[in-house]
């Protein structure tokens, strides 16, 4: 996967982040991980609306990085709990496989901090000015998953999206079976291609990350819509006719 690839050390990737963002330091931590923290400022433009902002931050970089990709803080709650924030306060700032595609585009820090963290901050500025989101707005766990993967594959069934998932967490590729898209080819000739690309993309335990993600939302999704037949039935009238 990508992770693998030799890339500079994190001291040497913060050189080009301490000289673009000043006000960030870079400290390392007794198992070996890092974190940057302080304030980060930046200028941006969303469909000619002119953004100048700043935001206290923490960005915990693991030491596995970068098959792990860093995750961050924002430490003055400027960013609401209520505003796509996961279980463990840090920032959602995408699906773990669409974080890894923006980060792909520059796998370095200062990419993070540019790709993946600033439209985040900045997307969050435009909400608070607009009332909207300018780039629309993802579902949160495994709903967004599926769409994230919806838009990938070019599927739109639900439970063959969870068989991709789990295919592709497994990390075993078997080119000669059916396409799980039931087209009636190859996998090879089918979804083969970017089964591969995925599967070098991320580390088959965040695949299974989000299929776990995935299989909560469908389990609660079947919950909900047996509660609701269930009421149906309580609630069904006599016919007039009996």
């Amino acid at each position: 996967m990508e992770g693998n690839i030799v890339m500079q050390s994190v001291e040497e990737q913060f050189l080009e982040v301490s000289q673009k963002f000043v006000m960030l330091i870079l400290e390392q931590l007794n198992d070996k991980s890092h974190k940057i923290f302080g304030t980060i400022s930046f200028h941006t433009i969303i469909d000619g609306f002119e953004i100048n902002d700043a935001f206290d931050i923490e960005i915990a970089i693991p030491q596995n990085y970068p098959e792990d990709l860093p995750s961050t803080k924002e430490t003055k709650y400027k960013v609401p709990r209520t505003f796509h924030r996961n279980n463990d306060d840090t920032l959602c700032l995408e699906t773990p496989l669409e974080l890894r595609k923006l980060f792909n585009i520059q796998p370095n820090l200062i990419g993070y901090i540019e790709n993946c963290l600033i439209p985040y901050l900045a997307a969050f500025h435009y909400h608070q000015k607009k009332g909207k989101m300018p780039f629309g707005e993802r579902k949160h766990g495994g709903e967004g998953i599926i769409e994230s993967y919806r838009e990938t594959l070019l599927v739109s069934d639900e439970y063959i999206i969870y068989k991709f998932i789990k295919y592709l967490s497994a990390n075993n590729y078997r080119g000669h079976e059916d396409c799980l898209c039931k087209s009636g080819k190859k996998l090879r000739n089918c979804h083969g291609k970017l089964m591969l690309e995925l599967m070098m993309m991320q580390s088959p335990k965040w695949f299974e990350y989000e299929l776990n993600q995935v299989v909560l939302y469908l389990n609660e999704k079947k919950s909900n819509i047996t509660k609701e037949e269930q009421n149906d039935r309580k609630t069904q009238r006599t016919p007039p006719w009996l």
